[in-house]
């Protein structure tokens, strides 16, 4: 793992976006990663933020557009057709729901006439496939990052019980690779959603999202500087894991999948 944070074939103007910056010298017997590479922190952290963000834009488009809504499409559309056939049926008085164009059945049990979806049905349609897209890309992301997460917190010598342990030891640095790089990639990935609550149509929940990720972006770049980063690993390892579930138990998402 430490080959990825290493920068000696990088350009020194492109390192910084690309690796992490300020690498030290291991310390002396650490409490954690005894075989990481160390590192301090600094401003050069907010390049390979930058990246991230550059990356996860990229991933959230192609999970959108190549997975989520081209599946939630094809879900709802199918779904309305069939809610639309079985309509039909019951306004003609059909219990088999088989009609044809002048409302009765045909002699091989087909539908030849289904109306067109209206107007605001397509509509409501879109408004589901990009709401499912959203809370698809939350359910990879949050599940991944909570999984690397949980990597590094049983990695640190903190237990979610014993709070003492966070603090034993401190300030702690330099840091382990790859606490530094779960805790840029974190910001990363809230800078990022600041970013899409103001590129995309708003919301109705913009004032709440927008309040939280700005809360959670400085809570995180002021542990990070002032040397709480296992405070905030633990916190971020129990909060992710609930994150997980909540779009996964959102209405939406769950019929999508039913």
């Amino acid at each position: 793992m430490n080959a990825l944070f290493t920068t000696e074939w990088l350009h020194p103007y492109v390192a910084p976006f690309l690796s992490l910056s300020y690498p030290t010298v291991t310390p002396q017997n650490p409490d954690s990663f005894p075989d990481s590479a160390y590192f301090n922190t600094g401003p050069l952290d907010i390049c390979l933020v930058i990246s991230c963000i550059a990356v996860m834009a990229i991933l959230r488009d192609a999970f959108r557009l190549f997975v989520f809504e081209p599946f939630a499409r094809w879900k709802l559309t199918r779904d309305l057709y069939k809610r639309k056939k079985l309509e039909v049926a019951a306004s003609n008085g059909l219990s088999n729901g088989h009609v044809t164009t002048n409302g009765k059945a045909n002699g091989n049990g087909c539908v030849t006439h289904v109306p067109p979806p209206t107007k605001k049905e397509l509509q409501k349609v879109h408004r589901s496939v990009l709401r499912f897209a959203e809370q698809g890309w939350s359910v990879v992301y949050y599940t991944l990052q909570w999984s690397f997460g949980l990597y590094v917190h049983q990695n640190l010598p903190t237990q979610i019980f014993e709070p003492s342990a966070l603090w034993q030891g401190y300030p702690h640095i330099p840091l382990a690779a790859p606490l530094k790089f779960y805790y840029l990639t974190q910001t990363a990935f809230y800078i990022h959603g600041v970013l899409i609550l103001n590129a995309e149509a708003r919301r109705k929940d913009h004032v709440q999202m927008m309040t939280h990720h700005v809360i959670t972006i400085f809570l995180m770049v002021a542990s990070y500087f002032t040397n709480f980063t296992r405070v905030g690993c633990l916190i971020m390892v129990l909060m992710d894991w609930c994150d997980i579930f909540l779009p996964v138990r959102a209405s939406d998402f769950v019929s999508m999948l039913s």
